[in-house]
């Protein structure tokens, strides 16, 4: 019970008894037999701290002497914080595995050919040029505009555009109104099903405990392209059970049956 204890006291999340480092720290310990102190406060922020950030690096510096001989890929991924500040994070790939390069906040640049080719070519050189296969970024015209400006200084590398995005594009194509009307209406026709699902209380508690079995409903949101689809596959897998909800005496003696 020792370590039930300790493992609530702090706080830690279940999560972290799936890690992959979980069951051999168990191992390591046991070794040690009885008597074994484990490490204090000041040694887990000191040298441990340090011992492990050089394994992390002599890691590191054994994928970049991969990359001379297979070659590397630098993908771009563009995203923004919480506070609204567009960042541009950098990563390189290798058959041995990919590792984070580095992160350039792109707050107050503009996003033109012209400032994504500096970026990119910086990357260039930290990598090395001789060593980059291929540029993996957005589909966006700005990416474009910059990757032929790319292949022609480098052109011994390629760019590949990113499958992610290229599959969200489709996606929103397919969700504006001007192109398919059918279906921008049978996306909202979906939003009103889960928004007053979710907004009712004593609706989401009749559907999770009688005809769900607990499961939740994949919800649209304005951002997420895909979770329209996502939530319409939901409803449709669930369109039984919800019917059946809709006629049930719970339902039909309710207030909510006339809203």
């Amino acid at each position: 019970m020792a370590i039930v204890k300790w493992w609530y006291g702090a706080n830690v999340p279940f999560h972290v008894a799936r890690s992959k480092y979980y069951l051999p720290m168990w191992d390591a310990i046991t070794s040690m037999g009885p008597g074994f102190k484990g490490p204090s406060y000041h040694d887990l922020r000191g040298p441990l701290l340090k011992c492990a950030v050089k394994e992390v690096n002599e890691w590191l510096l054994s994928l970049k002497s991969t990359w001379s001989t297979n070659g590397c890929s630098i993908l771009a991924n563009g995203w923004t914080n919480q506070r609204q500040q567009p960042i541009i994070n950098f990563l390189v790939y290798c058959p041995r595995g990919s590792m984070f390069l580095k992160s350039i906040d792109t707050f107050g640049l503009t996003n033109d050919a012209e400032t994504l080719e500096r970026m990119f070519d910086e990357v260039v050189k930290e990598v090395g040029v001789e060593n980059v296969v291929q540029f993996i970024t957005d589909n966006d015209a700005s990416y474009k505009a910059a990757r032929k400006r790319l292949e022609a200084k480098y052109s011994t590398c390629f760019w590949s555009p990113c499958a992610a995005h290229c599959i969200d594009l489709m996606l929103e194509n397919f969700s504006d109104v001007r192109y398919f009307p059918v279906i921008d209406t049978t996306i909202g026709k979906a939003r009103k099903v889960t928004k007053f699902i979710y907004n009712h209380s004593w609706v989401l508690a009749l559907m999770r405990r009688d005809y769900t079995n607990g499961r939740d409903l994949c919800r649209p949101t304005v951002t997420r392209l895909a979770t329209h689809f996502l939530s319409i596959q939901c409803l449709l897998k669930f369109k039984k059970e919800l019917r059946q909800m809709l006629t049930s005496d719970a339902w039909v003696g309710s207030s909510c049956q006339n809203q």
